[in-house]
């Protein structure tokens, strides 16, 4: 099968859990006799080429100049591009993920294009309560009813999309799932060392760690705890790696490390280490740094909300809370 995936976050430049899971299946397609061809808008400073062979998958990335509305035309010369492939038989199938809304206003197209459902602004926004982007959501929403099928990353996420925007299509729930790798060589626990990874946004609970953090230190309880995951910056506040750091007293710094964006391998070696990892996130259609840290044998705290419950049974695979 000739197969076009739409995605803005492919390696080697900073990646979330999109690009992970992107890189893992196009990877395990191509490797079983698959085509794969990889596009997907970019702001110009990505550090990654227009074009790459990346294994056998065919990468592409239209980059544009960050600005109010530069995205637009960036998308519609992706429309464009993926057109022009099922018009020469390149592709057979298209696949998006359902945040950014890629496939909203798209004409008519001889191939299925169906939405990887990990979670919209939309439905995260309604989960977190907060006011949500009349802009955004429209293209979501757009997106869902120009879309042939869709499949959700977790049964969570599958109810709240269907909740944002009344879908009217069945779902299949498939799992986002990590390749088989080795995890890192077996290492002594480091006592008291406590990891966490992902994106430093708000909805990931960053802000919450470092308070607890601050509280076991107050009551006498030594660890370092250490933050891998790329800087976000906040419309209102500006780069979340200075808000963390400002909640931090000038004489505690020392027991906060901020790593940003850190390749697997090292990721690894730190789950091989830890005495925990900690992910408090308040919204996550099927997250996976738990999963990277359990199967590097790393004893795994998650949340009780959302989708925690759909990977772990607390008490056996992990611990969940609130």
């Amino acid at each position: 099968m000739k197969i076009c995936i739409i995605c803005a976050e492919f390696p080697p430049g900073p990646i979330g859990g999109v690009g992970t899971c992107v890189y893992t299946a196009a990877h395990w397609l191509v490797n079983h006799g698959h085509t794969v061809k990889i596009i997907g808008a970019y702001p110009s400073d990505y550090p990654a080429p227009e074009y790459q062979n990346d294994m056998g998958i065919e990468v592409h990335r239209i980059k544009f100049k960050p600005g109010k509305y530069t995205w637009i035309p960036a998308r519609y010369k992706l429309y464009r591009q993926v057109k022009k492939w099922v018009e020469n038989k390149e592709v057979d199938i298209v696949e998006a993920n359902d945040s950014y809304g890629w496939f909203a206003f798209w004409g008519k197209m001889d191939v299925p294009l169906v939405i990887r459902a990990n979670g919209t602004e939309t439905s995260f926004a309604r989960e977190l309560g907060k006011k949500v982007n009349r802009l955004t959501s429209l293209i979501e929403k757009k997106s869902y009813q120009r879309a042939d099928d869709y499949c959700a990353a977790s049964q969570y996420i599958a109810q709240e999309n269907e909740k944002s925007f009344h879908l009217a299509k069945k779902h299949v729930v498939i799992y986002n799932c990590l390749p088989s790798v080795q995890s890192a060589a077996a290492a002594e626990r480091e006592k008291n060392l406590v990891v966490y990874s992902g994106s430093l946004i708000a909805k990931k609970g960053p802000e919450e760690l470092i308070k607890a953090s601050l509280l076991l230190h107050s009551r006498n309880v030594d660890h370092t705890l250490v933050l891998n995951g790329k800087d976000y910056m906040d419309p209102q506040r500006g780069s979340m790696r200075k808000v963390l750091d400002d909640m931090i007293p000038a004489g505690m710094k020392q027991y906060f490390i901020f790593n940003g964006h850190v390749d697997r391998e090292k990721l690894y070696d730190y789950y091989a280490r830890a005495t925990v990892a900690v992910f408090p996130s308040f919204v996550e259609a099927f997250a996976f740094a738990p999963m990277e840290a359990m199967v590097n044998g790393c004893p795994t705290i998650f949340t009780t909300r959302v989708s925690g419950p759909e990977l772990i049974e607390t008490g056996v695979d992990g611990i969940l809370i609130e």
